[in-house]
């Protein structure tokens, strides 16, 4: 009997070992895991930041040839008011016309053009009589009639934009307003 409890004792005892050795194995599996999980959060870290970097490397060119453009475009203007202002003759208007305009709006009333008109409106508040007139001082002779279809013609293109917002704001449980 002795030797059967002998026997029962040594086999418990590599039972306990071989648990003991289960959970040194699964404890260093363990922290390996945690090891590498905080690796590839760190690498996720670093190429996020790149990514952010880059977008903002490349935000900055754009605005820059943007600037340039825009920085162009009023040079061009103040000749052009310039210009204008000296010479009195129709047919000289139309010479400096069709030499400035292609510079100014490579496509004939394309949509730099537009954008120009629909800054002029909702970001400077010029209404499109006074659009009208600062464009005819500058040679361009555009009608408030067809300054208003192009306003009407873009707002109908923001259209989706414009549904999909509305969506957006009002699937809320709160909508927070100004009093205004």
């Amino acid at each position: 009997m002795l030797s059967e409890q002998a026997e029962a004792l040594r086999q418990k005892d590599q039972q306990l070992s071989l648990v003991e050795e289960t959970e040194a194995f699964l404890r260093s599996a363990l922290t390996r895991a945690e090891e590498k999980i905080e690796e590839d959060e760190r690498e996720i870290e670093h190429l996020r930041a790149q990514i952010e970097k880059l977008r903002r490397m490349l935000f900055g060119t754009r605005s820059e040839k943007l600037r340039r453009e825009v920085e162009l475009a009023e040079a061009l203007l103040k000749q052009r008011e310039q210009d204008s202002d000296r010479y009195s003759h129709e047919q000289e208007r139309r010479i400096l016309y069709r030499f400035f305009l292609p510079v100014l709006c490579p496509v004939r009333y394309g949509p730099r053009m537009w954008i120009r008109v629909l800054t002029g409106k909702y970001c400077e508040h010029l209404p499109l009589y006074r659009q009208s007139e600062i464009f005819a001082r500058q040679g361009v002779e555009l009608s408030r009639a067809l300054l208003s279809n192009w306003v009407d013609a873009c707002c109908q293109l923001m259209t989706p934009v414009n549904d999909a917002l509305y969506r957006y704001v009002m699937n809320t449980r709160k909508v927070h307003t100004a009093s205004r």
